[in-house]
């Protein structure tokens, strides 16, 4: 049963690889309390994990291979910076 909150931070250059457990459910996508884009997930700790990278972007920024990720959300950070959340698929 899904019932844990996860937070994952984010890496606003390169990508980030993290293990989920399989049928995580994404809640939002925002910055921390210390201007962090991260994301938080609602799932079974229980449950098996999988690998899983997400991306992520900045406003103006080409997304690389767009039909090969999920949009996940948006996070913007005190300074004005707005970034874009995607999950890897395949």
């Amino acid at each position: 049963m899904k019932d844990t909150i996860w937070k994952l931070k984010l890496a606003t250059h390169g990508s980030t690889f993290v293990h989920v457990p399989l049928g995580y459910n994404v809640l939002k996508v925002a910055c921390d309390g210390g201007g962090n884009v991260s994301l938080w997930v609602m799932v079974d700790a229980g449950e098996k994990t999988d690998l899983v990278v997400f991306d992520v972007f900045a406003t103006g920024e080409r997304v690389s291979n767009p039909h090969l990720a999920e949009y996940c959300g948006t996070a913007v950070q005190q300074t004005g910076l707005v970034w874009h959340v995607f999950r890897r698929m395949g």
